[in-house]
């Protein structure tokens, strides 16, 4: 009995697109995303509103668009993969690498401390209703992450491991995270930050992992400067020395035993 012969499938993203292609793409998102951000801030006067929707307009439904194109998912060409259990382990290792990063962070407002001009912006844009509170929690701790995993982790630190090996895909992309924040009071918590993400994503095999660390660090970060929203502009969280000595200490020592068990784990 005849049958017709199957249709070939179609090259997957990943095997589709060159490096340099890949590339392009990321910068080019990366680009739409500051440009979409800035606009949706001149329309709306809102902080928050305009990082989420940025995150979805540039980022995240290009990277659907593109997935689906090949025959794919947003979820299988960029690994967000796994269910519940990377999402557990990214949000235990954001947790923990909290105090550190600010310690990391508290040292570069030293040599670099925040202008007053950011701290005042800062100040007035900081929400205040209920509804402006959920909508800047929905930002930083889904949009921002969402966005930035996609282009970061999903993308740039996957072509460099390529290229260079993981060691070097952490530091490049690490260094380029904390750089294209533009918050040089911050440059040294975003670099670590940026090279735990990286960590848990080869570690975990699953973009979800980091995804939730980054998520959780940047709701205690909200959530911290709430809190301290009257004294940001005379005095900064870092400033204030909120992270004690034993915090950060006990908070790194079970990241590198969580860091540690990940890497034995990805080894099997």
């Amino acid at each position: 009995m005849y049958r017709d012969p199957q249709p070939p499938r179609r090259p997957r993203l990943w095997e589709a697109w060159t490096g340099g292609q890949l590339l392009s793409f990321a910068l080019l998102l990366l680009g739409a995303h500051l440009f979409w951000q800035v606009l949706f801030f001149e329309l709306t006067g809102n902080a928050f509103g305009p990082v989420l929707g940025a995150a979805l307009l540039a980022v995240v439904l290009p990277c659907a668009a593109a997935a689906w194109w090949h025959g794919e998912t947003v979820w299988d060409a960029f690994e967000m993969r796994g269910g519940a259990a990377p999402l557990l382990i990214g949000a235990a290792a954001g947790l923990l690498a909290w105090a550190p990063a600010g310690l990391l962070a508290e040292l570069s407002s030293r040599l670099h401390p925040p202008t007053p001009e950011y701290l005042e912006f800062l100040e007035q844009h900081l929400p205040t209703g209920a509804g402006a509170v959920v909508l800047a929690f929905l930002a930083v701790s889904v949009g921002a992450p969402l966005a930035e995993e996609l282009l970061f982790r999903g993308l740039l630190f996957r072509l460099a491991r390529r290229r260079w090996g993981v060691l070097g895909g952490v530091v490049i992309t690490a260094l380029f995270f904390g750089v294209a924040h533009w918050e040089p009071w911050s440059l040294f918590g975003l670099v670590g930050l940026g090279a735990l993400l990286a960590l848990l994503y080869h570690w975990t095999g699953s973009l979800l992992a980091p995804m939730a660390a980054h998520g959780v660090h940047n709701a205690i970060s909200l959530g911290l400067l709430l809190r301290w929203r009257d004294q940001l502009v005379t005095e900064t969280p870092a400033a204030r020395g909120g992270e004690q000595v034993i915090l950060v200490v006990v908070s790194a020592a079970l990241l590198a035993g969580l860091l540690a068990w990940l890497h034995r784990r990805q080894r099997r």
